[in-house]
């Protein structure tokens, strides 16, 4: 068991044993459906605090040979799944957060090496367990796998948390930019290990941007806060979920409604913000609990335009209207938000606002009307 190749279930236990768990494992019945299939390539993109990590741990936890999870799953619904005993803990995974790994090539100076410092780490983890087919830094990642699929036809599984750091805070770095996506396409399409890679699942904020799909990522099927399509279950808690955990703890669903919900799927339904419902349960009481988790410099940016539609467009969405908006399904150009659409486009994906079938846009709940409130409060405060 190792921190990136083939990793424990610790952190899934954790979340089991929460008063407010959500069975979630559906999931995994989508992803075991897309292992080995053109469309083995996952991203999908929610804001903050909306169960990314969560989702990463417990596919962890399912596939990885590296522990046992028989006991972790059992009564949940993927038991009962046809193919629950093919896949269970018997596939080699490398999961890594790019994020916790930025920070830690950062601290080391090696900040526009990203991609070799990745390489290095977790080569540094297969070489423990295949010594005679990885070489420590002498090869790459791609070139490793590719070695050691040779040698042992093994395949590999992919999970991926906060894959799009760099696009978002390095965004005006167009080189560590080029350079990482030529990483995850030599990874995942382009290399002698893409045909041995049988899965990727990478999650993040925002989705693919549109440079970096014409740039080679374009096998990758995107589901995102504009169309999350048959992953619109995963991507929140839905009213029934919530329904169910305000009745086992004695909560009113509809003040939990006011506050949390509004963010429209489909046949699924409006969904809930996950880490907001689990906090006002535990702490039984109604208040904004998503908004310490980041500011918004979009929202702010926003607010302060001179701009006449955009001071417009931010009016009416606090006395409740919804606003019209052309949106592209790929990611914004975070580096480039000088249009009002492209701010509105980014805003969707951070879950500011929700975005309606009729091409609209408006907020979502009390808790995000909240944080507009406070957006505008600290830009009157800043001097002119």
């Amino acid at each position: 068991m190792g921190v990136y190749y083939n990793p424990g279930n610790n952190s899934f236990a954790k979340c089991l044993k929460s008063k407010t768990f959500v069975d979630k494992t559906g999931l995994i019945q989508r992803t075991n459906s897309a292992l080995g299939t053109e469309k083995s390539r996952i991203v999908v993109s929610r804001p903050r605090r909306f169960g990314k990590t969560m989702a990463i741990s417990m596919l962890k936890a399912y596939y990885s040979c590296g522990c046992d999870s028989r006991d972790l799953f059992h009564g949940l619904a993927i038991e009962s799944d046809p193919f629950f005993e093919e896949h269970l803990n018997k596939h080699s995974v490398i999961s890594f957060d790019v994020q916790g790994l930025f920070l830690k090539a950062k601290s080391k100076n090696r900040k526009e090496d990203l991609p070799s410092f990745i390489s290095e780490t977790i080569n540094a983890e297969l070489a423990k367990e295949y010594p005679d087919e990885v070489h420590g830094n002498e090869s790459s990642l791609s070139s490793s796998l590719a070695a050691i699929h040779a040698t042992h036809d093994s395949s590999f599984i992919f999970l991926l948390d906060e894959w799009d750091v760099i696009y978002r805070e390095e965004k005006c770095n167009e080189k560590l930019k080029h350079d990482f996506t030529g990483f995850l396409k030599d990874l995942f399409k382009d290399s002698e290990a893409s045909h041995c890679i049988e899965l990727v699942y990478q999650t993040g904020i925002y989705p693919i941007p549109k440079a970096e799909i014409e740039s080679g990522l374009n096998n990758f099927s995107a589901y995102t806060m504009l169309d999350p399509l048959d992953f619109a279950a995963y991507v929140g808690f839905t009213e029934a979920e919530v329904d169910s955990l305000c009745q086992k703890n004695q909560m009113p669903l509809q003040d939990l409604k006011a506050w949390y919900e509004g963010y429209p799927f489909g046949s699924v339904g409006s969904v809930y913000c996950p880490y907001s419902v689990v906090n006002a349960i535990q702490n039984r009481k109604m208040k904004n609990y998503w908004g310490k988790t980041a500011a918004a410099t979009v929202l702010t940016d926003l607010i302060h335009s001179a701009d006449p539609r955009s001071l417009k467009a931010v009016q009416a969405l606090l006395s409740g209207a919804s606003v019209d908006v052309t949106l592209e399904d790929s990611g914004p150009d975070l580096s480039d938000l000088g249009s009002l659409d492209a701010s509105l486009t980014a805003l969707v994906h951070l879950g500011y606002l929700a975005y309606q079938e009729d091409h609209t846009v408006r907020i979502p709940n009390q808790e995000v009307a909240d944080e507009f409130r406070k957006a505008i409060r600290k830009v009157k405060r800043q001097p002119a």
